[in-house]
Formats: C-alpha cells, sequence, structure tokens
C-alpha cells in the first residue's frame, strides 16, 4: 500500500462509517432509514396504482360526477314566475353598493329562489334583502 499523503490514508465513507454530512452513522441506522424510506415510496407507488386502475375501470362519465347533476329546466322555469328588481332597484336599496363597480353581476337559483350575487355579496332578486 502506498505511503499516505500528509499523513492521512484514504477511505471511503461506507468503509469508516462517516457520513458525508459529517459525524459518525451506525450502520444500522442507515439500513433503517433506508427501508422506512422505501416503504413509503412503495406505499405511494401502490396507492398510484391502485387509483389508475380505478380510474381505467370505471366510466369518465361516473368519475365526473355528471349523473349527480340536476337539470336546470326547472330552475330556468322557477326564475321566470317571480317577479325580478332591477339592479336599480337593488343599488338604491342598498346604498353601499352603489359606488361598487360590478365586476360579475349573476343571477343563480339558490334552494329554490333567485339570488343576485354581486361580488361577494348575496342579495334577494324578489325583496332585494341581503342573504348571509
Amino acid at each position: 500500500m502506498p505511503k499516505p499523503l500528509c499523513g492521512y490514508q484514504a477511505v471511503s465513507f461506507l468503509e469508516a462509517n462517516v457520513h458525508p454530512l459529517g459525524g459518525l452513522v451506525k450502520k444500522r441506522t442507515l439500513r433503517n432509514t433506508h427501508r422506512w424510506i422505501g416503504l413509503v415510496a412503495g406505499f405511494q407507488l401502490l396507492a398510484w396504482t391502485i387509483s389508475g386502475l380505478y380510474f381505467t375501470l370505471i366510466p369518465i362519465d361516473e368519475i365526473r360526477g355528471s349523473h349527480l347533476l340536476e337539470t336546470s329546466e326547472l330552475s330556468a322555469m322557477k326564475l321566470g314566475e317571480g317577479e325580478l328588481i332591477s339592479l336599480s332597484t337593488l343599488a338604491s336599496i342598498h346604498i353601499d353598493i352603489v359606488d361598487v363597480a360590478f365586476s360579475e353581476v349573476t343571477l343563480v337559483d339558490v334552494l329554490g329562489e333567485p339570488v343576485f350575487i354581486i361580488d361577494d355579496h348575496r342579495y334577494s332578486a324578489e325583496t332585494g334583502k341581503e342573504l348571509a
């Protein structure tokens, strides 16, 4: 064996039982850590495979939940039955929304009642009252 330079002999990290980041690390600790990381990664891959098989075997319409949606014909008929207030009437009732620039005003059916959605606020489209 050649004579080491400067009195130090080159030894690999595994032979010296020294971790590259410093400090002594026992081989048993490294093995246990490696096993746990392998189990976690293996479980994740197993879950990924099972979910992939599920999405392959089940029809896409069932996965999307389109069979759970109701048709909007009843909602459209319900909105057409009542007398709705105008947005200018709503603004005269609620002075605080007069100066608000409405980025989007939406009329929706919430539990059978017509509702204006303006920014983050909800107002009854029949009475103009602010809803919680």
